[in-house]
């Protein structure tokens, strides 16, 4: 069923070219496999026109007083002994590896910083040291360090360019230091790390921007977001408009549907390549594994690459979804894609809406298309998603109605979707929570829920979720300042990071054993207003030790001014701290990298070298001695957890 469309704008194939108004928001969506090149190519060419049709009619429309909607292995018998535990990546699901920049198996510690892979031995602590460096195609972002039947292996996700892959003449882009938003490939590095000097193992060239990626079991899926290979629109007549309803502005349409209408397969997608004893080969393309949706979406490409670990000589199968990417949530059974409803240009009434695709993950080389739905609102983050015992559970949030004529009005909701039939049903929701305030976090753990708002009075709600086809809000606490993020202490306990009602980072412990009636039990504010932590938007910085009940945080801060020199005001620091349901937040003393950064004396910071603390690992020899390693663009600190502020017990200053 679709709601609010248009009756001439049906999102039926033959009709797209035609068709410049708004589609509705599709409730029974579902993803179709093209038949055949020819039926991609058809689409790929309608849907190109009715974009071209709908970005000029929304300009007329703004040229005219029209309104905009804010839319929302194992290693060598001469390696060291290992520490007795040790933290990894923060991940949201056990069992399900999420990428990042800093990997740690307790004994070496993989760190990318700008187009450079650092191999540290880390242990012992006090003779940590780097191994080896490798250097990156791109501009490398993340990545995954698995242990295999043939040995350790990093799995490297760097940008680069299509100009650079089909010349095949350099391995840097054009402007080495140019901008990595510019990319729009996705280089896979296979290295082989069973040594201390890392080989390069396999390299494949993806088409799309690095999104985000899951490892299970040895399976890598890559999320990718691309887009198709649009032909140049034509050229403007010197003193005539461009706007749809002039007579050149036809003339100018007419002219980019031929060039639209004559263009193949091939020209539209852009390409996948593998490189095999230094060559590149491009991969065929595989019309079958397209799918379009029945919904009205941006003409975008969602692609689900899969790398099986155990065959890393294999190609890589993909699956691509003729939309965009918005958030990511896997499990280890399946893996959710959600990419947002697309209105075409800008009306009164209008709502967030959110597509869902699942993707089965039972198969190690590749992934397979089971069922779509969607719900009302925008999805916040990944811990906006959660799948439990075969349900999906969302928390949305989102606005209905114009943001200028009318007065919005926020909904959040959690609804809870189960698979049937080849879709996505609504099992189950709860009423509306906090209308007219924004979500800001969420978290699911089996049966309970959490959910944070914010506007006026913060509050933090919890949730039973036990009952699938009736979720509830059973409690409510009202608190001053909001939580971005939600931890798990222990069965009964939150710790959250946050900001306080005077803007200052902010740590709390709730106690959520009744869940009908939640307590903050501890409160810690960090320095002053000008202090943030990468922490707050990014969970994989929060470096929760469950094993010894702490956490580490990167802070930065800026003091009182020193004179003339800016290092005499901030501070790059990773703060620490002990943290029970029993005794609170306890802080035990803080890093400082700044010694780091003016022995460097650099201060071009990019994409590829910044200021700040940006990871930690923490590690427990066999004496239960923890040892605390702070980890930046300038180099690394290994510290005794009780001299935080001492000599440290190694460091290790990158070139």
């Amino acid at each position: 069923m679709v709601r609010r469309a248009a009756a001439a704008c049906l999102v039926l194939l033959p009709l797209l070219g035609a068709c410049s108004k708004n589609e509705g928001i599709v409730d029974r969506v579902e993803l179709q496999p093209f038949e055949s090149c020819d039926a991609l190519l058809d689409y790929l060419r309608d849907a190109a026109v009715q974009e071209y049709d709908s970005s000029h009619e929304e300009a007329t429309n703004r040229s005219t007083g029209g309104i905009a909607l804010a839319s929302a292995s194992e290693d060598k018998a001469s390696a060291p002994q290992a520490p007795g535990s040790f933290t990894t990546t923060n991940t949201q699901v056990e069992g399900v590896d999420e990428a990042d920049f800093v990997k740690n198996d307790g004994e070496r510690i993989y760190f990318l910083t700008g187009r450079t892979l650092r191999v540290v031995k880390s242990w012992p602590a006090r003779e940590s040291a780097v191994l080896a460096t490798v250097a990156i195609e791109g501009w490398p972002s993340e990545m995954f360090l698995a242990k295999t039947p043939a040995g350790k292996r990093l799995v490297v996700f760097s940008g680069t360019t299509r100009v650079v892959v089909t010349n095949a003449l350099t391995p840097e882009p054009p402007n080495p230091d140019g901008d990595p938003s510019k990319a729009d490939m996705t280089k896979v590095t296979l290295l082989d790390v069973s040594s201390d000097v890392p080989v390069v193992a396999g390299a494949w060239y993806l088409p799309g921007r690095y999104a985000s990626a899951r490892m299970v079991d040895g399976s890598v899926r890559i999320v990718l977001s691309g887009d198709v290979v649009r032909p140049a629109e034509p050229e403007v007549e010197q003193g005539t408009s461009w706007l749809s309803g002039s007579t050149s502005g036809a003339r100018r349409r007419s002219a980019y549907e031929e060039v639209v209408r004559t263009r193949k397969v091939e020209e539209w997608l852009p390409g996948a390549y593998v490189r095999r004893t230094g060559a590149l080969e491009r991969a065929q393309v595989d019309c079958g594994s397209f799918y379009r949706p029945n919904a009205p979406v941006r003409l975008g490409l969602a692609t689900v690459a899969t790398l099986d670990l155990s065959n890393p000589t294999g190609a890589i199968a993909t699956t691509t979804v003729v939309g965009s990417v918005g958030r990511v949530y896997s499990s280890a059974a399946a893996l959710y894609v959600a990419s947002p409803h697309w209105w075409y240009s800008f009306e009164d009434g209008q709502m967030d809406y959110t597509y869902l695709h699942k993707f089965d993950l039972s198969e190690k080389d590749r992934v397979a298309y089971v069922a779509s739905g969607g719900a009302p609102g925008r999805i916040v983050d990944q811990f906006s998603m959660d799948e439990d015992k075969g349900f999906l559970r969302i928390a949305t949030t989102g606005m209905q109605g114009n943001s200028i004529v009318e007065t919005p009005e926020s909904q959040n909701r959690v609804w809870v979707l189960r698979e049937n039939a080849g879709r996505l049903e609504v099992a189950g929701r709860t009423p509306p929570v906090a209308q007219g305030e924004t979500m800001m976090a969420s978290r699911f753990f089996g049966p309970r829920g959490f959910l944070v708002t914010y506007l006026r009075i913060d509050p933090l709600f919890t949730l039973d979720l036990s009952d699938p086809a009736d979720p509830k809000v059973v409690g409510r606490l009202e608190v001053p300042g909001i939580s971005t993020y939600l931890n798990r202490l222990d069965d009964t306990h939150l710790v959250t990071i946050g900001e306080s009602d005077g803007r200052t980072v902010e740590l709390k412990v709730f106690d959520v054993g009744d869940m009908a009636s939640p307590k903050v039990l501890a409160t810690q504010t960090l320095g002053t207003v000008s202090g943030t932590s990468e922490a707050l938007h990014e969970h994989k910085a929060f470096n929760w030790y469950p094993e010894r009940n702490l956490l580490a945080i990167p802070f930065t801060d800026y003091a009182s001014p020193g004179a003339y020199d800016p290092w005499g005001s901030f501070r790059s620091q990773l703060r620490v701290f002990r943290v029970t349901a029993a005794f609170g937040i306890e802080p035990l003393g803080s890093v400082d990298h700044r010694d780091l950064y003016q022995n460097r004396q650099r201060s071009d910071w990019d994409w590829g070298y910044q200021p700040d603390i940006r990871r930690s690992v923490m590690a427990t020899g066999s004496e239960q001695d923890d040892h605390v390693y702070s980890i930046s663009d300038a180099g690394m600190k290994v510290h005794a957890l009780g001299s935080l502020a001492g000599t440290p017990e190694a460091v290790v200053a990158w070139p």
